[in-house]
């Protein structure tokens, strides 16, 4: 709001989803006295009907309502100052509900404009924002002062050749803004004391002097151009410069160049001072554009510490063949480094040899107060070798060029990234009995994360009252290596179908649990995502990964998991590959053995053995784990020759059940037979064998019996009609799921049951093909008329990537095409995995048919 200008005001209001009957709106002035200030000239407003369903005001819910038709009238009377804050406070209401109160404010802007010609003189004050948007001169005989607390905003360049001053105090700065900028040929050169130049467009001519002036965000060509310039304890910042910051004659005395940028790169733009100017006493920090001088004698005592390996001096072209810049203070004193800094004959012969010794060994205490070097535990990261960070108590010493005042406490921190304030360095704080010296520890933990940390300080003063420039130059940095450093004994074993893991116990109190990564390289550029592997917090230091392939290349590291919940970073990477087994070897243990077998029937039983080699365990490679690779293992243990296979002699045999027995008619060739029966049974089922020389296993689970009967040394089940099992307690029904039967020779034996429909032999309709695929699969099977399939693909996790359903109301042949991308449309990565069909009637949801197939995915 302007001084002398009534305005309009209005509320827009939202409803949350209710009704609200006659909204409205009341405004006053927070504090009496402003009324000699504002005029309230309506000071009620009606806003209107808020419906939730919008039958009213037809106002869909959650819509907004302004007061734009009944507003508020406010009135600024003149003579109020600039900057002045007028707090209003409001009430907003309903017909029959309750009010809401609050306040705000508005800020009050006086302004004047200056235009046309100054030929006297004339005084700007800090009651009113000065404008210059139109043609305005300083004649010889004009003079323009701007008294401490004035705001001058420059819109159009003004012309002077008479005189302006701007002489602020400490307390109370000039604030000059642009984009514009004014401009000799004066005479008499412009003195400003404590004023503040920002938001600058364009370069600056004429002769200038100023005193503990700030400079901030300029974008130009030629800041200072061929100008009469002094710049005394002035603060340079954040200035972009196209092509050179200050050319001609001049002087710089005790300021401070912070982020002087340049748009070019070359030794012919961005240079921050070129040609016959004089610099004594400057700090040049931080990010910053090369220097370059006529005369090497007008530089003195400079420091620069910019904090990378950026030319920061251009040895002038048209100087004798060797010239000179010494008794400057070049961020270090390592040689090379210092010849990095300079470009001179050695990068260009058009240029002198640039000689910088005798140079300062420590920044010129004659500068304003700058951060020149931090020791950590005692050591200069900047010019020594620093070893990687541990968990340990870290000592930093911030080290200053002069006297600073204690009673300001620098901001020191550090980071892995901007802005660099990640972890705050205070604790057990002091300064040296000199004051140029500030202590400060921080405790380095897993919780402060592992990589390259960067250093940032601020905040600090020196006696002058001088505030350091921020120091975020990254040239003080450290590597943190807490988890890696706690991780180097973290060793993989590989075994067998496994990999065994384990590293050092973390004794820190916060300590909870350790999480298990890993991941795979899918090719020489592309590496899987790193997953969590345990399925629960690891308390221990050990962990055995069973979910392998055998010779497959697997990347483990860990993270340590405090009681915040928080994860540390990631230990180091380790490497193993999982040794592959003979075939039989189910268990891993370098043998084929009575183990096997239990581990096995363990499988088949659907217990969760380990660990458990699926490759090893098919021995007959069909992609499934049941009683015929059983028969095989049991067969290499007797150490009986595997005769080649052959079926044409072996024809069907029957199997009956009952709720009390099961009884098969013999033919002799029958070693074992897995099956599975549905029942209505309880925990307390019990199944009896009742043949001589065979062994029974089965699980009761639920409504359903696994189970396996087979012989220790491969006998055929007798001639006959045998009663294999009895039932305890009997059962009311019992019907056949899946029945699997092995010859001598881990060869299938078809088996008829006297349930209709049958259930289906190991000769199943599942046919999936090519297998391993890499692009496509086409997975088919037979199914009988009003029937239902389900056909999931689980990984070797378990977890279920693909879900297949579907009716036939008709025998027929169902194909399914895959093309290796899961359920959630992701890309699977290469591996085996596992086909499981369940074919099951219609109305009585009984399972006809189940089989499963190992489908292997190539890449």
């Amino acid at each position: 709001a302007d001084s002398d200008e009534a305005f309009d005001m209005w509320f827009t209001v939202k409803n949350a989803g209710g009704y609200a009957d006659s909204v409205w709106a009341k405004l006053r002035l927070d504090y009496p006295g402003d009324s000699a200030l504002v005029s309230i000239i309506d000071s009620t407003s009606y806003i209107g009907d808020l419906d939730s369903a919008g039958f009213h005001n037809e106002i869909p819910a959650y819509t907004t309502l302004t007061g734009e038709s009944d507003p508020f009238r406010v009135y600024i009377k003149p003579g109020v100052i600039n900057e002045k804050d007028i707090v209003f406070k409001y009430e907003i209401g309903t017909k029959n509900g309750s009010s809401e109160t609050g306040n705000f404010y508005l800020t009050v802007q006086n302004g004047e404009e200056l235009k046309g010609i100054l030929d006297s003189t004339f005084t700007l004050t800090p009651d009113k924002l000065w404008l210059v948007n139109q043609s305005f001169k300083i004649i010889e005989s004009g003079k323009l002062i701007i008294k401490p607390g004035t705001h001058l905003k420059i819109d159009k360049r003004f012309v002077i050749k008479g005189e302006i001053e701007g002489h602020g105090t400490r307390d109370s700065m000039i604030y000059i803004q642009g984009p514009e900028i004014f401009e000799g040929p004066n005479v008499i050169p412009a003195s400003f004391k404590y004023t503040k130049f920002y938001d600058f467009e364009h370069r600056w001519e004429g002769s200038q002097n100023f005193d503990h002036c700030i400079f901030e965000d300029f974008r130009v060509n030629h800041m200072f151009y061929a100008s009469d310039y002094l710049a005394i304890d002035c603060q340079f910042r954040e200035v972009n410069v196209e092509s050179v910051f200050k050319y001609g004659g001049g002087t710089l005395i005790r300021c401070n160049f912070d982020n002087i940028n340049s748009y070019q790169s070359n030794m012919y733009g961005g240079l921050i001072i070129q040609s016959t100017a004089t610099a004594k006493f400057n700090n040049f920090i931080n990010r910053y554009s090369p220097a370059s001088a006529m005369s090497s004698s007008n530089f003195s005592e400079n420091n620069f510490v910019t904090g990378s390996n950026n030319v920061v001096y251009f040895a002038y072209r048209h100087a004798p063949s060797i010239d000179t810049i010494t008794h400057q203070y070049w961020g270090t004193t390592d040689t090379d480094k210092i010849d990095d800094l300079i470009w001179d004959f050695w990068e260009d012969p058009e240029y002198p040899i640039m000689i910088y010794k005798p140079f300062l060994t420590s920044p010129s205490d004659s500068a304003h107060g700058m951060v020149w070097k931090v020791l950590l535990n005692g050591i200069d990261p900047h010019d020594e070798y620093l070893d990687p960070i541990g968990s340990e108590k870290l000592r930093f010493d911030v080290y200053f060029n002069k006297c600073m005042d204690t009673s300001f406490i620098p901001m020191l921190t550090f980071g892995v990234r901007d802005p660099l304030t990640q972890h705050i360095v205070e604790d057990s704080a002091s300064w040296s009995s000199d004051s140029t010296i500030w202590t400060a520890y921080y405790d380095i933990g897993l919780e402060t994360g592992d990589g390259m940390n960067y250093i940032r300080i601020a905040n600090a003063v020196d006696t002058a009252g001088f505030k350091i420039p921020t120091d975020n130059s990254m040239r003080f940095s450290f590597n943190i290596q807490v988890a890696s450093s706690t991780s180097i004994q973290f060793l993989a074993t590989p075994g067998i179908g496994k990999v065994y893991l384990e590293w050092p116990f973390n004794y820190t109190e916060d300590f909870l649990g350790y999480n298990m990564y890993r991941f795979t390289q899918i090719d020489s550029v592309t590496y899987s995502d790193t997953l969590v592997i345990n399925s629960e917090l690891i308390q221990d230091s050990v962990f055995t990964d069973f979910n392998v392939i055998p010779d497959s290349t697997y990347y483990y590291c860990y993270k340590i998991v405090g009681t915040d919940l928080k994860e540390c970073d990631y230990s180091k990477v380790i490497s193993a590959i999982p040794l592959s087994t003979a075939n039989g070897d189910a268990n891993g243990d370098l043998s084929v053995s009575v183990l096997d077998i239990t581990c096995i029937i363990s499988y088949i039983l659907e217990d969760d053995p380990q660990p458990f080699l699926f490759e090893a365990a098919d021995v007959n490679y069909d992609g499934n784990i049941n009683v015929l690779d059983l028969m095989l293992v049991v067969q290499m243990i007797l150490n009986q020759k595997n005769i080649p296979l052959s079926y044409n002699d072996i024809i069907p045999e029957y199997i009956k059940l009952s709720p009390e027995s099961v009884y098969l008619e013999s033919k002799g060739q029958i070693t074992a037979f897995q099956f599975e029966i549905f029942g209505d049974f309880t925990k307390s089922q019990r199944l009896f064998c009742n043949t001589d020389g065979f062994e029974l296993v089965y699980s009761v689970q639920n409504n359903r019996i696994i189970g396996i009967m087979f012989s220790y040394i491969n006998n055929p089940f007798p001639i006959g009609d045998l009663e294999l099992i009895k039932f305890y307690p009997l059962v009311k029904s019992v019907y056949w799921g899946q029945i699997i039967a092995s010859g001598r020779i881990g060869n299938p034996v078809p088996l008829k049951t006297s349930r209709e429909p049958q259930v289906n032999s190991i000769q199943s309709e599942l046919f999936c093909s090519p297998n391993p695929f890499s692009e496509y699969i086409r997975i088919q099977f037979v199914m009988p008329s009003n029937s239902v399939y389900e056909f999931v693909v689980y990984d070797q996790n378990g977890m279920i990537v693909l879900r297949k359903n579907g009716y036939q109301g008709q025998k027929g042949k169902i194909s399914i095409l895959w093309n290796g991308i899961s359920g959630k449309s992701k890309r699977l990565s290469a591996g085996v995995y596992f086909g499981s069909l369940e074919i099951m009637d219609f109305q009585t949801n009984k399972i006809l048919s189940k089989e499963s197939k190992k489908l292997i995915l190539m890449k």
